[in-house]
């Protein structure tokens, strides 16, 4: 599990810009969470299997087909694909692309141009 402050905070500003995405009840007190310092709330940080969940809401896809779509995510701009630095950074990146078409800038989640 990525509990790096690179990951921490790519949920974070994930769960701030889609809160209809992200944020849900079924993510209960047994999920990873983690304060940001002077906030009292408590953040997700999205397991690899949730992130696919998230993913496959809305599409009727077989594991092979999703590979491909992944494969083709991770091709389209291998840099970009080299800055994610574990399964749940590529994973949440996967579904910000696809969802809501942003990519991660290092800071923030921005629309792709």
């Amino acid at each position: 599990m990525d509990n790096s402050e690179t990951y921490k905070l790519m949920c974070q500003m994930a769960v701030k810009a889609h809160p209809e995405t992200f944020y849900r009840s079924s993510f209960d007190s047994h999920d990873f969470t983690f304060k940001v310092d002077g906030n009292d709330l408590l953040w997700p940080l999205f397991r690899q299997d949730q992130l696919q969940e998230m993913w496959l809401e809305g599409h009727d896809c077989i594991p092979v087909g999703l590979t491909k779509l992944l494969s083709e995510f991770l091709a389209l701009d291998f840099k970009y694909s080299l800055s994610l630095l574990s399964m749940e950074q590529l994973w949440l990146a996967f579904v910000m692309k696809e969802k809501h078409e942003k990519v991660w800038t290092g800071t923030e989640w921005k629309e792709e141009r």
